[in-house]
């Protein structure tokens, strides 16, 4: 189930690509320009709205990069209250739980965890089955925390080796046939060359 941010970012760039197709079919359909004003003109609209496009995608990695911490946190990280004592044992417990190499030790070591009382162990445990991607783990702490409903946000959040394939897709602007070249597009220097009516 995709994010919110997600669906916010595909509607923001779709506005950005829809009013990008509108002004290039109205410079198109002018009578006002040369062949060449044309191309001037598109490259223009097209460095405009990658200027736009790139500052939606630089709020969007920003955004979700700082809502992936905030709920990592949230979910299994030491409230901000915590005492000296309390980080000292935390960072034991994590450390323990780094040992751990596979989902059923660890689910094993969260069961007695939860089992004995020891919130401190348990969140370590989980916080490093869900950097290892041991859902089962993690969905078991969540549900006994309470945190299912966090969990599920912050497993929304678009990661992995592909999102940055993604989002590169999903900002993209299209370059107009008026200023594709042999090999298809168009280098930013060629773009800001014909935008200038130097080329």
């Amino acid at each position: 189930m995709p994010s919110a941010q997600l669906d916010d970012a595909k509607k923001a760039m779709a506005k950005v690509k829809a009013e990008f197709n509108a002004e290039v079919a109205r410079i198109r359909n002018s009578n006002l320009y040369t062949d060449a004003g044309r191309r001037q003109e598109i490259a223009r609209a097209l460095i405009k709205t990658r200027a736009k496009a790139d500052a939606l995608k630089a709020n969007y990695g920003v955004d979700n990069e700082f809502k992936r911490a905030t709920l990592s946190s949230r979910i299994f990280g030491l409230p901000a209250d915590a005492d000296a004592a309390t980080v000292m044992i935390f960072r034991d417990a994590a450390d323990r739980a780094a040992q751990l190499t596979d989902s059923d030790r660890a689910a094993a070591t969260l069961k007695r965890a939860l089992e004995h009382g020891d919130t401190v162990l348990a969140r370590a445990v989980a916080s490093h089955a869900h950097g290892k991607r041991w859902h089962d783990v993690t969905e078991t702490y969540a549900q006994a925390v309470g945190k299912t409903a966090a969990l599920e946000e912050l497993n929304d959040l678009p990661s992995g080796g592909l999102t940055k394939m993604a989002t590169n897709i999903l900002f993209s602007v299209p370059t107009p046939l008026e200023l594709q070249t042999v090999r298809g597009g168009c280098s930013p220097g060629e773009l800001a060359l014909i935008a200038e009516g130097n080329a």
